[in-house]
Order: C-alpha cells, then structure tokens, then sequence
C-alpha cells in the first residue's frame, strides 16, 4: 500500500467506523502528513515514537564499518550513521499470526 492508498483507505474507513465522520481525501491527507511529521521529528530528536498496537519508531547508531562492493568486489569504509528502527506491537505481531 502506499501514501495515495492509506489516504483514501483513511477517509473512506473513518467513515465506516464513526456514523457521520465524514473526512474528505485533503483532510485523511493532512492528517498522514502531520502524522509522518511528527514520527520523524521524534526520531530526528533521539525520542522514541510510540502508537499503542502498531509499535514503536526509534533511532539506532549504526558503528562505521568496513564492506565490500558486491559488484566490483572492493572493500570500501562505510562510516558511522543513524538509522530508524521499528519494533512491532503486540498487536500487531498478533495480527500477522492470524493472518497464515
């Protein structure tokens, strides 16, 4: 699913979940806007970002290192960064496990 999707899927879902919620595609969009704002303004400040059932957004260091270029086969320095890590919710993971 991407952006455009989970928009639409969030106008036409509040709908079906609270009688008379109408929420137009522009608002379903500002509100996945300020959502993913906010998760990375939270991230980008070493906080986590916590949504109870989906999960949790944190960010990770990730120690410089040494590689190789599967191409080429050349061993190249990979420097130090920060990376975003997610850790699913109980929910969610429950929701995986029934879907098989």
């Amino acid at each position: 699913m991407n952006k455009s999707e989970l928009i639409a899927r969030v106008a036409y879902g509040a709908a079906r979940v609270a009688y008379g919620a109408d929420i137009s595609i522009e608002k379903a969009d500002k509100v996945i806007n300020a959502f993913t704002h906010y998760v990375m303004q939270a991230v980008a400040s070493n906080r986590e970002f916590c949504v109870a059932g989906l999960g949790t957004f944190s960010q990770v260091e990730r120690s410089a290192r040494v590689g190789r270029n599967p191409a080429s086969g050349v061993i190249v320095n990979i420097p130090a960064s920060n990376s975003v890590k997610f850790k699913a919710g109980t929910a969610f993971k429950r929701a995986l496990d029934s879907s098989k």
